[in-house]
């Protein structure tokens, strides 16, 4: 059952985030490969920068996934490996927070499967 009460939102405490959203190969956070990342950075409730990078994930990307993200392979063939985006992702996000649609579930998974 739905409450009448809102939910405090992050907005309320936080206003220094980094907004991530990731286009993968598939939704196998085990098995598939990051074809993109994008990224906002927030500071004091306003967008102050973006990041975008394609990344080559060293294979092909199924049909159903380019008409998805509109994600081709000459598009990422001479992009960065996922390894070394993703550095450049960390030294955009620094220690900030990182929200997103399912970041959590999906993206994160991702990217800590990468770290390790």
């Amino acid at each position: 059952m739905l409450s009448n009460s809102t939910g405090k939102l992050i907005f309320d405490s936080i206003s220094d985030y980094i907004v991530l959203d990731l286009e993968t190969t598939g939704i196998n956070t085990q098995e598939d490969d990051v074809i993109e990342i994008s990224a906002l950075k927030v500071i004091g409730g306003k967008v102050k920068e973006e990041f975008s990078t394609l990344v080559n994930p060293g294979r092909h990307i199924e049909d159903i996934i380019v008409d998805i993200t509109g994600i081709t392979d000459s598009m990422v063939k001479d992009c960065p490996c996922f390894e070394d985006a993703l550095k450049e992702f960390q030294q955009f996000a620094g220690d900030m927070v990182i929200i997103g649609q399912n970041v959590k579930m999906f993206d994160l998974k991702f990217i800590n499967r990468e770290c390790q």
